[in-house]
């Protein structure tokens, strides 16, 4: 019932707003902090009727995932945005996921075990949508991706799942790959979906490699006593402190996922220079980006920035510190 309210206050009052555009998040929620600011900075985005999200998908299947987006969601007042989740077994990450739902259970009605079929709600939303309106931010592995492609009509729409993708999505926008060559996290994983997503997609398609972990945000994020403040606190300090690979944590995030929000939603145009071509993947997930091959892509080099990572992680921290419009609180 508080949801529902809640949900029905927040459509009354931006009833007469219209959203410059329709957002897909498609996430790796809780295997990193940068998925939560990331998600932080689209609400504050919608907040400011510069984007709607008008659907979330865990591209892993950690138990609790969503559940702990929507604390998320419920927290900046949005808490009936459609969610999905990849079932695969492939890869499970929780940083933040079981802090949030331990310390914010007013905040949820979902349970651990809630987890739609990420396909079907894709399918659904994108059905839903105007022709040309929708964009994705892709996060982490590419299976929901590939999975998209690959769907078939149903009772959704009697699309199949390339031709939903050609009518309404306008563009991707990609935190994946190495380049101008390499082998990063989000590609190799999950090797061949990957290779099928990135060969296959059939509109334009922005790619932030790793280099973009240079953006450094969240340290006066995690000072804040919020549920996105807390969270990314117990990730950097909480949890031992440590990264990937065993390193201790610095006292902020490198937040890789926020490149392809400034991309999507400010422009890549204002925020980056870009080089144009094909990219390349292997069956083993490792990419090599080809600057000859005109194929509708393009990535963004950390060696030649139009604006700085020092200018884009200020910017990223007072979007994830100002206070929600519409937001619920504990």
């Amino acid at each position: 019932m508080r949801k529902t309210i809640l949900f029905l206050v927040v459509t009354l009052l931006t009833l007469n707003l219209k959203a410059q555009v329709k957002i897909i998040l498609d996430c790796d929620f809780g295997d990193d902090g940068d998925d939560l600011v990331a998600l932080c900075m689209l609400h504050h985005l919608q907040d400011n009727n510069e984007c709607e999200i008008i659907a979330i998908g865990q591209c892993n299947n950690t138990k609790g995932a969503l559940a702990a987006i929507d604390i998320i969601n419920t927290f900046y007042g949005r808490p009936n945005i459609p969610m999905g989740q990849q079932h695969s077994d492939v890869h499970k990450g929780d940083q933040y996921i079981t802090f949030l739902r331990e310390n914010y259970p007013e905040l949820t009605d979902l349970s651990a075990d809630y987890s739609p079929d990420v396909v079907k709600v894709y399918r659904k939303a994108l059905a839903e949508a105007p022709d040309n309106s929708v964009k994705f931010i892709v996060e982490g592995l590419k299976k929901n991706m590939s999975d998209l492609l690959k769907s078939l009509p149903d009772n959704i729409s009697p699309l199949s799942g390339i031709e939903l993708v050609k009518q309404k999505v306008i563009e991707v926008y990609d935190m994946g790959g190495k380049y101008p060559s390499g082998k990063e996290f989000n590609f190799y994983l999950e090797g061949p979906s990957t290779k099928y997503y990135v060969e296959n997609y059939p509109v334009p398609i922005f790619f932030a490699g790793d280099c973009w972990g240079g953006l450094h945000t969240g340290v006066e994020l995690r000072k804040m006593d919020t549920p996105p403040g807390r969270a990314l606190d117990h990730k950097l300090a909480g949890t031992g402190g440590l990264y990937w690979d065993d390193k201790p944590v610095e006292k902020w995030q490198n937040s890789f996922d926020c490149a392809p929000v400034f991309a999507a939603i400010k422009g890549i145009d204002n925020y980056f220079n870009t080089i144009s071509g094909c990219n390349k993947i292997s069956e083993d997930g490792s990419n090599q980006f080809i600057k000859s091959v005109k194929c509708n892509q393009v990535y963004a080099p950390c060696d030649n920035l139009k604006v700085s990572f020092k200018t884009m992680s200020n910017e990223i921290e007072k979007m994830v510190t100002a206070k929600p419009k519409y937001g619920s609180k504990k």
